[in-house]
């Protein structure tokens, strides 16, 4: 029998900062066509694999983003 120890596992990060973005179908142009307008709400939302959920807030409100990363970069 060997002697042997096994790396111990670590949670892998996967960070996302998505922005919430609300949409409406536009009026339509000279031939009829309406296109999707979008525009960002002001509210975002960040999320990794870990479990961290901030819930929607107001952007100004997030955590710089620098920050975030740093917490929860991909694991190597």
């Amino acid at each position: 029998m060997t002697d042997s120890i096994a790396e111990p596992w670590s949670m892998d990060h996967r960070l996302h900062v998505l922005n919430q973005i609300e949409s409406r179908l536009g009026p339509a142009d000279t031939e009829g066509v309406r296109w999707m307008e979008r525009r960002l709400t002001g509210k975002v939302i960040a999320v990794c694999s870990c479990g961290l959920n901030t819930g929607l807030v107001d952007r100004g409100q997030m955590r710089p983003a620098e920050e975030l990363a740093a917490e929860h970069s991909p694991s190597l």
